[in-house]
């Protein structure tokens, strides 16, 4: 099978996994409308916390992995085995490390069960995504997509039930504590069977080794979770549980689209390691056409939603206490998503040139901004902007890192022309916006998304935005047929 074909083959995969991950978005949606304003705070803020914790869990041995194994399919079996060893360890300390934190502060009895139940689970769903890396090296991308569907449709499922049986918080906590026990599970025998078996057999050195060439991952990975969820750790503590269950609404928005250049990526990732060792030509076509498609997906979606957000938030939180401000929230996040598009391309190229460690850097300085800056805006004895504080920080910092890897990619591999990628797409969103603006109010939402989308697609078709290689790309990726994407 070609390459491009492959690309195809995985993209479609991981895209199926991606709507189980829709599924997600769709249950903590009704658990926003359902469980009283605080309970929902509660349970988004204690998400947050244990998915930081997914970092000491992980400790980057996934990425890692990928990485590694996509290189040298041989080594999967050494692997696999020292790290099982070593996720044993890392649990133990994620489970001290959370026990130390709940002695401190002022969280009602419910809320710490909740937090421990989703601390089991984050362990159980930290060593099922592992093992699922080894199903991403070898590029099949299909046993993914199998193990993913069924957890999400198994907490989904476990979790509408918890809700509508009045079980309430701890219920829908169980549900997805069972969801990634069926991960785990799932992933071990699709490993067993398909791929490699763990040998159990430890090697001193070669842990120590593995902990070595995944800390730079590691170090990533702690930034990164910490950029993404400590403002909601923030709000809980200085805003309370009803402001996070604001500012959560809106980001449930924000993460099921990040799902769209995370699934490119996981996609591509394998790749542009394999790229970096054979061919500088090849990664360099890769990047490009990768920010190119990834730029032409993010600014109609952050157009659109700008001018949708009241309607999107009315449609998804009809029941949600103070759903108003959640409209604020989405309005100012929607650009930082536009942003994450485009540098998550740019962070994965930085990664697969091993350059792990300025990737570290980058996330290290926004994640460190991130936190500096909600003790300006969100409290009282700062600006006092609550959530749209944590919102405008969002954003303030995928601009930093925006400007941080595209300096960095422009010295070590390649300078894109960014005023001529933006000129077609940044005219026909203003085509789309036009039509959202005057129209939107008369047909409907379901009526105006269809339509904005057939209007931006046209406007970049009638600019030639697509040139010969974009079309020799997806006539392979969809014809089967091998061609020479070279000329």
């Amino acid at each position: 099978m070609s390459t491009i074909r492959r690309i195809g083959k995985n993209t479609f995969a991981l895209s199926l996994s991606s709507l189980g991950k829709l599924l997600t978005l769709v249950l903590l949606i009704f658990c926003a409308n359902i469980l009283p304003g605080k309970e929902w705070g509660i349970l988004a803020a204690a998400l947050a916390l244990t998915e930081i914790f997914n970092v000491v869990t992980d400790l980057g041995l996934s990425s890692l992995v990928i990485r590694e194994v996509a290189r040298e399919k041989r080594q999967a079996g050494k692997y696999l085995s020292n790290g099982i060893f070593l996720k044993f360890f890392l649990a133990v300390i994620t489970f001290v490390l959370i026990f130390i934190i709940l002695n401190f502060g002022s969280r009602s009895p419910v809320e710490v069960v909740v937090i421990y139940i989703l601390t089991f689970r984050i362990i159980l769903f930290s060593l099922a995504k592992f093992l699922e890396s080894i199903f991403q090296a070898f590029e099949k991308m299909e046993y993914s997509a199998f193990v993913t569907i069924s957890e999400r449709t198994a907490t989904f499922v476990l979790g509408w039930l918890a809700l509508h049986l009045g079980l309430g918080l701890l219920g829908v906590a169980w549900a997805i504590f069972i969801g990634s026990a069926l991960y785990l599970l799932l992933s071990s025998v699709v490993l067993i069977k398909k791929f490699v078996r763990p040998r159990f057999s430890v090697n001193t050195k070669e842990v120590k080794s593995l902990i070595k060439q995944a800390f730079p991952f590691a170090l990533t990975f702690i930034f990164l979770v910490i950029y993404f969820r400590i403002d909601m750790v923030m709000l809980r503590e200085m805003k309370g549980a009803l402001v996070v269950g604001w500012y959560a609404a809106s980001y449930q928005i924000i993460q099921a689209l990040m799902v769209i250049p995370g699934v490119a990526m996981a996609v591509l990732f394998p790749l542009l390691s394999r790229y970096f060792k054979s061919s500088r030509d090849s990664l360099v076509l890769a990047y490009r056409k990768s920010f190119q498609y990834m730029l032409y997906l993010a600014l109609p979606i952050a157009v659109a939603i700008t001018l949708l957000a009241d309607k999107i938030i009315i449609l998804l939180y009809p029941g949600l206490e103070g759903y108003a401000n959640s409209i604020i929230a989405l309005r100012i996040l929607i650009w930082a998503l536009a942003l994450i598009f485009v540098n998550t391309v740019m962070a994965n190229v930085i990664n697969s040139i091993n350059q792990v460690r300025y990737s570290s850097f980058v996330i290290g300085i926004n994640a460190a901004i991130n936190v500096g800056l909600n003790l300006i805006f969100i409290p009282e004895w700062g600006l006092n902007l609550s959530y749209m504080g944590a919102s405008i920080t969002t954003v303030i910092c995928e601009v930093i890192g925006f400007i941080l890897n595209y300096s960095f990619l422009s010295r070590k591999l390649a300078s894109l022309n960014l005023p001529l990628l933006c000129v077609r797409p940044v005219f026909a969103c203003g085509i789309m916006a036009a039509f959202i603006f005057f129209f939107s109010s008369h047909i409907g939402l379901f009526l105006t998304i269809p339509l904005a989308i057939l209007f931006y697609l046209l406007s970049l078709y009638f600019m030639k935005s697509f040139d010969r290689m974009d079309m020799k790309i997806w006539k392979e990726i969809f014809s089967g047929r091998k061609v020479n994407i070279r000329t």
